[in-house]
């Protein structure tokens, strides 16, 4: 949460983060972050086969996640003062709303639900379903 919760509050770290991931892969920004996230993967008794993976995940959903998120928030700050989230998600599901439906079933079907959604919910929620998927398997031997 840590992590998210800064790339939320500075809608350029997430890239920046990024650029550091590909550049400078043993660096000190990469290494810390695998070293965090490790940390809470090797709780989870992850075999020491699945270590890149079962770490690689995590980051790959905050810095995805923190990341929309916080452009999110950029934009709709750029909207202006009158600007509120209810407003520009009632835009987003409308859109949604007009796609074709033999092309995009998925995207109309879920229009609504994205309306009154809490994204630290949702972030949390794809953790879990990251943690589930890790401890899913056979216990290490």
């Amino acid at each position: 949460m840590g992590l998210s919760d800064a790339i939320e509050r500075r809608p350029w770290l997430a890239p920046q983060i990024t650029a550091q991931l590909s550049h400078n892969p043993t660096g000190p920004v990469t290494t810390s972050i695998f070293e965090h996230i490790d940390r809470q993967v090797s709780a989870l008794d992850v075999p020491a086969s699945s270590w890149f993976t079962a770490t690689s995940t995590p980051m790959h959903h905050i810095l995805g996640t923190a990341g929309q998120n916080a452009a999110n928030f950029a934009r709709a700050r750029s909207l202006g003062p009158e600007a509120d989230r209810s407003a520009y998600m009632d835009t987003v599901a409308g859109a949604g709303k007009q796609l074709s439906p033999e092309d995009y079933p998925f995207p109309r079907a879920i229009a609504d639900q994205g309306l009154d959604h809490d994204d630290r919910a949702q972030f949390l929620a794809g953790i879990d379903l990251i943690i589930a998927g890790v401890t899913a398997r056979p216990p290490a031997t």
